[in-house]
């Protein structure tokens, strides 16, 4: 039975690689061609927490929402796509937050690229990890908090980079496969967006993803 259950897992495990593998293939194909289509990034959030919270409960981690009604952030996009970037995000911070830790997911427009990768905490370390191209326009805002370790300054350049793991940073039981923040990274390239981190050594870490704003009211 012990050897059938680390069969299990590790078979788990494959299958898991190969979906992002095949996964990240698709995104780079199509990676040049502009999404089509609009996206309430309201309901996508919420659809995500709803699929999670389960798991979140079976380890007593809260997650506490600030968002507005549905309807108030659209954003031009891909939404199987866009809804994979909040479950990757939202995800990570499951696996690298303590039983009984709280999540933070928050939702802003109306926001400049300067506005949107602000510092939350002034001694925290942070970088951008995608750039949008420069323009005027504004952006919808999303931030995904953990309760985790939190990452030093010399990690955080690489976290987009494939099959990339911190060292002594354990992800819980379910191990991920190291593609999930590549496979945000090129999602948001394709909607012409950006992404940074913030992290503070045993505090934990903000990740925050904005698009370029359809329409929206500023919170």
């Amino acid at each position: 039975d012990r050897f059938l259950g680390i069969m299990a897992t590790q078979a788990g495990r494959m299958s898991r690689l190969i979906d992002d593998l095949l996964s990240l293939s698709r995104i780079e194909l199509n990676e040049h061609i502009p999404p089509e289509g609009d996206t309430d990034l309201v309901l996508a959030v919420l659809d995500v927490v709803d699929a999670l919270t389960p798991l979140a409960a079976e380890r007593k981690v809260s997650i506490d929402t600030d968002l507005p009604a549905p309807g108030r952030i659209v954003v031009p996009g891909d939404r199987d796509q866009i809804v994979q970037v909040v479950q990757n995000l939202i995800d990570n911070a499951l696996k690298y937050s303590p039983d009984g830790a709280r999540i933070g997911i928050s939702l802003q427009t109306g926001q400049s690229a300067e506005a949107a990768v602000k510092a939350q905490s002034p001694e925290a370390s942070r970088l951008s990890l995608l750039v949008p191209d420069p323009g005027p326009g504004l952006f919808a805002v999303l931030r995904v908090t953990d309760s985790g370790l939190g990452l030093a300054r010399e990690n955080l350049p690489r976290l987009t980079e494939r099959f990339y793991r911190v060292e002594g940073q354990k992800s819980g039981e379910r191990s991920g496969t190291g593609l999930g923040l590549a496979i945000v990274k090129h999602i948001m390239n394709r909607h012409r967006g950006g992404m940074a981190v913030e992290s503070l050594v045993g505090r934990g870490s903000t990740f925050s993803v904005y698009f370029p704003a359809r329409h929206g009211v500023t919170k």
